[in-house]
């Protein structure tokens, strides 16, 4: 998402609408680009989804809002699903083809090191990316020397800066899809510190403090 924006494609408040008028119901096409990141969307937060072959019809057109834009934290795969269509629509790109081109191959993660999952021809944006422990060690890497690899830099310093910390009012902890430390989750580790949790414990920690990951 961050690419997306430093290429003049996407914005943090860019709705839902934009993309697909639509939407529905209609107070999903108010929800932004930050409230999906920042899990704030409203939309309904169905557990189910995970067994969905019609995820994104579904999202777009089915989920109810349980809550206005904004109001609330959730975390909420359901919202997050909309960003895939959403970038889809903004870039022309998947976000694993786009992954791939900008970042991916850029910090040496080979194309036979990963599969993203797709349902009705999208990527899904929540989960579903199987790769190496090696592999989410370089993002790791990216990540704590802020989007630079070796010479190059890959992601927007000032997005990754953003990503980290708190994103909204309503729960601090969370960022833009990273967790961070700012209010003491991990008593014993420096607040400086934030992590990718992922499915089945599939977790990435970094501590800038302690140059570690």
């Amino acid at each position: 998402t961050g690419l997306a924006i430093a290429d003049g494609k996407l914005a943090l408040d860019h709705t839902v609408g934009k993309y697909f008028p639509d939407a529905g119901p209609k107070s999903k096409r108010a929800v932004t680009v930050k409230q999906l990141l920042s899990m704030t969307s409203g939309v309904h937060n169905d557990p189910g989804i995970v067994k969905r072959e019609d995820l994104f019809s579904y999202a777009l057109r089915s989920a109810a809002m349980d809550h206005e834009p904004g109001a609330r934290w959730e975390y909420n795969n359901t919202g997050l699903t909309l960003l895939s269509p959403v970038f889809h629509k903004a870039t022309g790109k998947q976000i694993d083809e786009f992954l791939d081109e900008r970042v991916f191959r850029p910090i040496g993660l080979r194309k036979d090191d990963w599969t993203w999952e797709r349902r009705e021809g999208l990527a899904v944006p929540y989960s579903g990316w199987h790769t190496t422990g090696r592999s989410l060690g370089r993002i790791g890497l990216l990540v704590l020397h802020q989007g630079k690899w070796r010479d190059k830099q890959v992601v927007p310093a000032a997005w990754l800066k953003k990503s980290v910390v708190p994103s909204q009012e309503l729960n601090k902890a969370y960022g833009y899809l990273w967790w961070n430390n700012s209010t003491g989750r991990w008593p014993t580790v420096p607040r400086d510190a934030y992590a990718a949790l992922g499915k089945w414990g599939n977790n990435i920690f970094v501590a800038p403090a302690l140059d570690l990951i």
